[in-house]
């Protein structure tokens, strides 16, 4: 018995892109345990999330990778839950893809490989019982989809699926034609990539090795590898493309420990559950690191110690409680700050390193001892009343707080006089106030207001922010997954990365402003001093209510920075611009003025630009670009920019104001034929600029 390979003609379709983005919501927090103690367990959607995927995502294991699927829960309740009634069986598991129509689709779910290499037999599914076809509302078999396979009987769908790896109009509902059921689509492109590899294998007519027709479509179009074209043998397992697993999860998961003697850690891919199980009868310390890999392929890294035994001892740990004593705990740091932490309404566990260290009291706990520092806080009860204030004496009025983590809700942290120096896992806080955080990671839900009297450099991640004042940005990354409300601070230092998946209300300095910021808008930037480097990125489009951002107001000047708005912006206003650009609607982000129809993608505007110094050169090397400009006052341009152009480009100007060569300020209006510029121009007594360009569409 032989079988023959089909034809094969690979054609790359082109595919969109989305722009989806894992972050860690939580950190882990070290553990301290006893010898022998009961496993730990973590649930792993708690501390990784991403806020792009609406709904369930499952992950296919297959040979040749993972490939992610976002489910549409709501549009198609019946047909998903279906779906992961197998999946939550295991009836995917080793199933294989069994056809691979050029053009058309990817077909799998519907067998399994027997394992014996004599009979390459392959197994149906065992299945459920057929479900009602949904194809309302309408969702269409666009590439990269996935939809329930069936025969002519509309209601006949089980354990079969397809992706589509074109756009397959015709199996969409229609007059005469009941279409097919779509209930998700592969995300990211490392997934897709998986796909595209599928799709690009030869494929064979092995009809014959099943007793079937010679036209079926159940093996006519099997895709298999390592075979040869011609002639080939029977398919062996490693042959096929298997599709080992298929379980819930938004990313895909690895951990180590440095010493699986003292903490081995295990996790379940099908739960998503981290299990830490500690040695039996040993002490000693590890660490455990946790990677978990989002639909994009980008690895997310956090990693937490495990103390075992007596190295647990070497610390001291005292619990403050309200509903008894003690309520405060009292100690003295190494440069003589006295300080005192006090607990309302919530039990936390306040840990502490040092040599030599004594307790006493009762009401409040006094610790005596060397080198006495606080290494964590741990918040084993909260609630939206919660308080914890620190008071400080002496010394230099400052104090070293590690690690602070709660899971449940707190209403006021007064830490003021707190630099921080682990890190901090929070959930919902109404108001949490601290002195310094240079490094680590910040972790919060939800923050009404969160401050820092002085610098803040480490990374932030958070659902919400309301309204958040810092000293200092030194630096760091901040990443909140909805809307972040005002932030204020003295100065944003270059190194900042500021990433935010809704709207801004403001971002006010009263000195220097610079880093990358990137939200869906932004009502005001608000800066006392420069704005000295990065790029502000606005992705509200036109089409959306409301302008990408309503206004930049600096009171000194622009240098090396870049807006970048997909939307429209209202006013920009600055004591001079050198090297920067502004452009709304516009794709190009090189030095040159845009200058052709490809380089607009939406018919954004500015509705102004005003520079306010009167000195020479204060508008120079820079580029304002949008569809539509209304009233730009560009005071003393710098026409000779050293053979670089620079300057204006639009479809339409309302207003444009500069001094001319003779330096006389000279007013142009409703500028939209680009015939009659250069007269223009002329007439105004503008002599043909070197760099200084107007271009006109």
């Amino acid at each position: 018995m032989s079988f023959r390979a089909q034809n094969r003609v690979v054609v790359e379709s082109l595919e969109s892109r989305r722009l989806l983005a894992g972050q860690i919501v939580q950190n882990f927090g070290d553990v301290a345990v006893d010898p022998n103690a009961a496993p730990s367990t973590y649930t792993l959607s708690n501390f990784f999330a991403d806020a792009a995927l609406s709904g369930t995502v499952v992950i296919f294991d297959t040979v040749l990778g993972n490939i992610p699927v976002q489910l549409y829960d709501s549009q198609r309740p019946i047909t998903v839950d279906n779906f992961l009634n197998y999946v939550d069986a295991d009836r995917y598991d080793d199933s294989i893809i069994n056809r691979a129509r050029e053009d058309f689709v990817l077909q799998g779910g519907g067998f399994t490989y027997s394992g014996d290499p004599e009979t390459y037999s392959l197994d149906s599914i065992d299945t459920f019982a057929p479900i009602n076809l949904e194809v309302s509302p309408v969702i269409q078999n666009d590439e990269w989809t996935i939809s329930m396979a069936r025969t002519n009987d509309p209601n006949s769908a089980t354990s079969a699926w397809f992706f589509n790896i074109i756009d397959n109009v015709g199996l969409d509902p229609a007059p005469g034609n009941d279409g097919y059921s779509v209930f998700g689509i592969a995300v990211g492109e490392a997934g897709r990539d998986v796909i595209r590899a599928m799709k690009n294998l030869n494929v064979y007519n092995a009809n014959s090795l099943y007793g079937l027709a010679n036209n079926s479509e159940a093996f006519g179009f099997l895709p298999l590898r390592n075979l040869p074209t011609s002639n080939p043998p029977p398919p062996q397992e490693q042959n096929f493309l298997t599709i080992e697993n298929v379980y819930r999860s938004k990313f895909t998961y690895t951990v180590t420990s440095t010493d699986n003697t003292i903490a081995t850690p295990t996790i379940d891919a099908d739960t998503g559950v981290l299990t830490v199980t500690y040695g039996a009868n040993v002490e000693g310390v590890a660490t455990i690191t946790v990677q978990a890999t989002d639909v994009n392929g980008t690895t997310l890294t956090d990693a937490f110690g495990v103390q075992v035994g007596d190295e647990t001892q070497a610390a001291v740990q005292v619990t403050i409680q309200d509903s008894g004593t003690p309520k405060a705990v009292k100690w003295i740091d190494i440069d003589g700050t006295e300080s005192t932490l006090t607990i309302k309404k919530s039990t936390a566990v306040v840990r502490f390193n040092g040599e030599g260290i004594t307790q006493s009291g009762s009401s409040t706990i006094t610790l005596a001892g060397t080198n006495v520092s606080v290494e964590s806080i741990s918040f084993t009860t909260s609630t939206s009343k919660t308080k914890l204030s620190l008071k400080v004496t002496g010394g230099d009025k400052r104090v070293s707080l590690g690690d602070i983590s709660a899971a449940a809700a707190i209403g006021k942290l007064s830490l003021k006089a707190a630099d921080l120096t682990g890190d901090v896992g929070l959930a919902d806080v109404s108001t949490a106030n601290f002195g310094t955080m240079s490094s680590g990671t910040f972790t919060v839900s939800n923050a009404r207001t969160l401050g820092f009297t002085g610098a803040f450099g480490a990374t932030l991640n958070a659902a919400t922010l309301r309204q958040t004042s810092v000293g200092d940005v030194s630096g760091g990354t901040w990443t909140v997954l909805g809307g972040a409300g005002s932030i204020t601070a003295r100065s944003f230092a270059s190194g900042w990365i500021g990433q935010f998946g809704a709207t801004l209300s403001k971002i006010k300095t009263s000195g220097d402003f610079a880093g990358n910021v990137t939200a869906v808008a932004l009502k005001s930037l608000e800066v006392g001093g420069n704005i000295a480097g990065g790029i502000l990125t606005l992705t509200r489009s036109v089409a959306d209510a409301g302008k990408a951002i309503d206004s930049i107001k600096v009171k000194g000047g622009i240098s090396n920075f870049d807006l970048r708005a997909n939307g429209n912006v209202g006013k920009i206003e600055t004591r001079t611009a050198t090297g920067s650009r502004f452009y709304a609607g516009v794709a190009t982000t090189g030095s040159n003025v845009p200058d052709g129809a490809g380089d607009y993608f939406a018919p954004a505007r500015i509705d102004t630009f005003t520079i306010k110094s009167s000195a020479a050169n204060a508008f120079a090397d820079s580029s304002i670009g949008a569809a539509v400009l209304g009233k730009l006052d560009l005071r003393r341009v710098a026409f000779d920019n050293a053979n670089e152009v620079f300057g204006v480009g639009a479809d339409s100007i309302k207003q444009l104001s500069l001094y001319n060569n003779a330096d006389k300020k000279i007013t142009l209006k409703n500028l939209a034929d680009p015939t009659t510029l250069a007269q223009l121009f002329a007439d105004k007594g503008i002599i043909t600029p070197d760099d200084f360009s107007v271009v006109l569409l």
